[in-house]
């Protein structure tokens, strides 16, 4: 079987890096190994947020949310919002806006190199933040939001002749 063979010694290792984020004011550092999430909390409700990457400004947009996604969590959440599936080999974070109040919005593709920076609105009465799915956290009103690639790495194994493709047409019913 191939768990035995990988209990032998037979794998391929797979090193995925984590999102980590940073708010303004807070010395606690956020590791996401799919996604973190800029939401308003509630359904039909927009926040407004202005978007650099680099320190170069991108955009102000009015959305429900911004999922900045991992190629990990490229087939997860990022996936059900219309962004793309990156390869795991890419080094490259994409930018996914959830409902935009703009018909020209699409989901943005940056290296992993980068700094996505997001500055939230002051006129937002709550926004949430989410690092896969699991820890939330509230914000008010004005604040800034750092993600970067983190030093840290995930590993996994997988049996050798392990293929994306292969999983990806089990998970998402491709034919």
């Amino acid at each position: 079987s191939k768990l035995m063979e990988v209990f032998e010694g037979h794998y391929e290792r797979d090193e995925r890096f984590f999102l980590e984020s940073k708010i303004k004011g807070s010395k606690k550092n956020f590791l996401a190994v799919n996604e973190v999430v800029i939401h308003s909390g509630a359904i039909a409700q927009m926040i407004e947020y202005d978007l650099y990457v680099n320190n170069i400004f991108v955009y102000r947009q009015k959305a429900d949310g911004l999922i900045i996604s991992s190629p990990t969590g490229s087939t997860a959440y990022s996936l059900s919002a219309g962004g793309p599936i990156l390869h795991p080999n890419l080094d490259a974070i994409s930018i996914i806006p959830m409902l935009p109040q703009s018909l020209t919005s699409s989901p943005l593709v940056v290296s992993a190199d980068s700094e996505v920076k997001v500055i939230l609105s002051n006129t937002n009465d709550r926004v949430h933040l989410s690092f896969d799915s699991h820890n939330s956290l509230k914000l008010s009103g004005d604040n800034e939001i750092n993600i970067c690639k983190s030093d840290s790495v995930l590993e996994f194994i997988h049996p050798v002749d392990h293929d994306f493709y292969d999983g990806c047409r089990n998970k998402l019913g491709w034919s």
